[in-house]
This record gives C-alpha cells, sequence and structure tokens, in this order.
C-alpha cells in the first residue's frame, strides 16, 4: 500500500544519516521487495524515487546510480546532472500514464501494453547509465551496467533482457525520426524487426517520448514528439510480418477508402482520379480527407495564381503552411527565403509533386514564430510577399532586404553524409552544424544550386546544434550519384554562394 506520509526533518536526517553510514548496498530481500514495489506503483514513482536521492537512499539501492548524481551531460541539451534528468525522464513517464487516461489517447493504447511497469520505469532511470564510461558508446554500456542491476533487483529473465533491450535502444525511435519517413514502403520494418513484441515497441515508443519532453517546452520538442507518435501510429497499423505484396494491398485498400469519402464531396471525378494517381502513398494516407478535397479542389483551379493555405494543429503549437504553386526549381528555397525575411521558423517540409504536362508541386510546412502559431496579420504578409516572389516580381533576397533580414556570414558545417540506402526513391542529405536564423533558406538554396530537387526536409534542433535531413534527387528524379562528391566541400561552397 501507498500511505504517502509526510517526512518530518529529524525523520528525514535520521534516514540521511543511516542512508551516507551504511556500508555496501541495501540488497536484501525486503529492500528489493520493496524497491520494485515504488516502480511498478500506478502513482508517485517520480517524488518518491525524488525523495530517495534527495536523502541518498537511492544510490544505496542502485549504487551505479550514485556516480550518476554528480556527472554532468557532454550534450548541452540537458540542463542538469545524469542523474537528475534520468529522474525527469521518470516523470515524463509518469505524465504520458496520466494522460493514457484519455479515450482514444495514443498513450493509452501504447500503455495498455506494458505489462512490466516497472521494467519501462528501471530502464528511464537507468538509460543513460553507460555514461558513466566516458570513451565507450554509452547505450551498449548501459546495458550492460542495466542487466547487473536487474539481476541483483532479482528480477526475472525476461525482465533482465526487456531492460537490457530498452536502455540498449532507447535512442532508437529519434534517431529513426530526424533520418526516415515511416510513411515509405516498408521503412518500419527495421523496427519491427528489432522490437519484435508489441509490448517491447511500446515500452521504447513510451521512454523516446519521455526522454523528448525533458528537453524543454518549445516547438521543436513537440515536433519531435509529433513525428514518434506518428511512427508508432503508422508501425501498429501495420500487422507484424507482414510481406511487401499484403503492404501494398493495404495501401491500395486506404486508397480505395479514400476515394469512396472523397465521392460524396462533389468534386470533378476526372480531378479527383488524376490527383490520387499523382500525390504518393504517404501523403494520400496520412492526410486529412478535408485537407485533400481542398488541396484536389486548389489544384483543379490553380492556373498561373499559388494556392496559400494556413492552418493551425490541433494542439495550437504550431502553424501547417501549403503552398500550392506550378513546379520550378528552387521553390522550397523560395519560400523559406520569404518565411525568414517575417521571422518565421521551420520545423519540417514535405514537397509533392503531380507530373504532367503542367507539373504541380504541393509543399506542406511545419512553421512557428517566437513558438507559437503564425498571427493572422503574419499569415496575410507571408502569402502577400510569396505572391510576389513566385510571380517573379521581386525576389525573396529583395523581400528580405525590407524587412532588414539578411543571411549573415555561417558558420561552419560540421558534418554530411549522402545516404542512398535509406530510402527506395531518394538520397538521404543529412547535415550537423549549428543552429541560426535562415539555416532552412540557406541549406535549400545552395542544394537547389546543385541541380538537386528536394522532396523532403527535416529539422531537429538541441541546444544550438541543428540537423537538418533533406531528400533529394537530381533533375530527372533519379538519386544523386555519390561516389565522386566531396559534400562537405559543395556544401559549404554552396552556402558560401548564397550569402
Amino acid at each position: 500500500p501507498c500511505y504517502d506520509f509526510p517526512l518530518s526533518p529529524e525523520v528525514e536526517v535520521m534516514i540521511s544519516d543511516f542512508a551516507s553510514g551504511a556500508e555496501g548496498a541495501l540488497d536484501d530481500i525486503e529492500s528489493r521487495r520493496i524497491f520494485l514495489q515504488i516502480l511498478r506503483h500506478p502513482h508517485r514513482v517520480y517524488a518518491t524515487l525524488k525523495r530517495m536521492a534527495d536523502l541518498e537512499v537511492l544510490p544505496r539501492v542502485i549504487p551505479a546510480y550514485q556516480a550518476l548524481l554528480r556527472l554532468l551531460p557532454t550534450e548541452a541539451v540537458h540542463q542538469f546532472t545524469v542523474g537528475e534528468h534520468s529522474l525527469r525522464v521518470v516523470e515524463a513517464l509518469e505524465q504520458s500514464r496520466a494522460e493514457s487516461e484519455t479515450t482514444g489517447s495514443i498513450f493509452r493504447q501504447a500503455w495498455n501494453h506494458v505489462n512490466s511497469p516497472e521494467v519501462l520505469m528501471l530502464a528511464a532511470l537507468l538509460h543513460d547509465v553507460g555514461k558513466i564510461r566516458r570513451s565507450e558508446h554509452h547505450a551498449e554500456v548501459g546495458a550492460e551496467i542495466a542487466r547487473s542491476v536487474a539481476f541483483q533487483l532479482g528480477l526475472e529473465e525476461e525482465s533482465i533482457q526487456h531492460l537490457a533491450f530498452l536502455v540498449k535502444n532507447h535512442d532508437l525511435l529519434a534517431d529513426f525520426t530526424r533520418l526516415r519517413q515511416p510513411d515509405q514502403p516498408g521503412a518500419t520494418a527495421e523496427i519491427t524487426e528489432v522490437t519484435k513484441t508489441p509490448e517491447r515497441l511500446a515500452m521504447l515508443f513510451l521512454l523516446a517520448c519521455a526522454d523528448v519532453r525533458t528537453m524543454g517546452n518549445d516547438t521543436g520538442v513537440h515536433v519531435q514528439i509529433e513525428n514518434l507518435v506518428q511512427l508508432y501510429r503508422t508501425i501498429t497499423a501495420t500487422p507484424p510480418g507482414e510481406s511487401d505484396q499484403t503492404e501494398s494491398e493495404g495501401i491500395q485498400e486506404g486508397v480505395r477508402a479514400l476515394e469512396e469519402s472523397l465521392s460524396v464531396r462533389h468534386l470533378p471525378e476526372t480531378a479527383v482520379r488524376s490527383f490520387i494517381a499523382a500525390m504518393p502513398a504517404g501523403y494520400l494516407l496520412n492526410t486529412d480527407v478535408d485537407r485533400i478535397a481542398a488541396h484536389i479542389m486548389a489544384v483543379d483551379r490553380l492556373e498561373n495564381e499559388p494556392v496559400v493555405d494556413f492552418r493551425e494543429d490541433r494542439r495550437r503549437l504550431w502553424t501547417v503552411m501549403t503552398v500550392i504553386a506550378l513546379d520550378a526549381p528552387g521553390l522550397l528555397s523560395k519560400i523559406a527565403g520569404v518565411l525568414f525575411a517575417h521571422d518565421v521558423n521551420v520545423h519540417s517540409a514535405r514537397v509533392f509533386t503531380r507530373e504532367g504536362e503542367r507539373p504541380i508541386a504541393l509543399d506542406e510546412l511545419v512553421v512557428e514564430a517566437h513558438n507559437k502559431p503564425l498571427t493572422f496579420d503574419v499569415q496575410v504578409a507571408v502569402e502577400r510577399d510569396l505572391r510576389r516572389v513566385l510571380a517573379g516580381e521581386v525576389s525573396a533576397a529583395d523581400v528580405m532586404a525590407e524587412y532588414g533580414r539578411r543571411l549573415d556570414s555561417c558558420t561552419p558545417v560540421r558534418s554530411v553524409r549522402l545516404h542512398n540506402d535509406l530510402s527506395e526513391s531518394f538520397t538521404v542529405v543529412e547535415i550537423e552544424m549549428p543552429d541560426e536564423k535562415g539555416l532552412v533558406c540557406r541549406l535549400a538554396t545552395a542544394l537547389t544550386s546543385f541541380g538537386w530537387d528536394i522532396h523532403n526536409a527535416r529539422i531537429t534542433t538541441r541546444a544550438g546544434t541543428a540537423r537538418i535531413v533533406f531528400y533529394v534527387t537530381d533533375v530527372s528524379r533519379r538519386k544523386i550519384e555519390t561516389d565522386t562528391l566531396d559534400p562537405l566541400m559543395m556544401l559549404t561552397e554552396g552556402m558560401s554562394a548564397a550569402e
């Protein structure tokens, strides 16, 4: 039972004195039983562990945790010691558990698969324990330490395996969402192959979301969580072990259902058919039907004037901006330039192209200004200036100058990697560099200058460092031949030319 009795200052001093004076770990059977009972309790796990840490009891139960309470992180994104950060991940897990009580919550779906909450809480507490050995890969080292801790606590072998798996792979989903697009055919098969069971997948998802939540409350953090949610929804909607043929059949079934939903909206039948035939499955299956209907009407009436549309996400954390225009090289860089002129930040961009005699591009961007959705006045100004740029009346640089904005000399790019093995259709460009204003505009302009078409962009920022991923092809819609390229030199020169 949980009595939740407050401790008097005198009792706290006695407990602290006992813990600091005790030799060795509190590893008797009763201590282990009570500790595991604390971890599996549905409420106040964080509060209890926090008091145990403050009174120096927690390091007596888990000796390896002692070093974490004094260990400063190497990543500037974490504001606390590694031990305090780990406690806050436990707190974030409890928050998601409270949210799971909401009907229809994705966290409820995940928590329903968790049969051993004490393993998940222990994984949160130990996920960074491997950082006590700076020279080694912390996830793999941490898994071995976690395995030893679990054995000392008397966990069963299955729970020990689950714990080691979670600690070793706690960055897996976050890394996947940074580099990969979950709606691409077969992209999530790697995750299901690694996780094996719905419980492991659910625990890994909950742990990843909790870890990201501790990094702040800005729009970038919420976008990362939304990406994790989309990934989890995609994986759980796909039965494990299904064949490519079954996946293709599932896509066809989803498209047929979409066609039926659109048939009652009195849209031109030829416009619906040509739009669906031209757009990728990822867009058709992951976009609200009402939005697709609006896009079909916009494309059908599109002449030379672009269509610009804004909508807030359901939680009013950011704005989704959609631009439908005749396709032309450098479209994304022009959009990014206008947004930079208005001090609007871009967190992700999806670019869809309808081929034909009049190729049409549909660009969808997640944007915000000062960690808030765009105000109506900003939306009006952005649309006005974007129309001017796309009509050729002014350049994006002219708009920047009108608002006193310019691309300053950029800081050096830290790394550039080109991947041709992460997507069937695109070359993935992975860039890491210091975060700065106008970064998407500068990078998109540089990539366009190489004759590359940008089909997707995803931006992750942490503590002053930006990781940007672009999905690109050449003008013939083929992957980039990377064997003879020096991507770092190319990008550095291209960005310098964009200044």
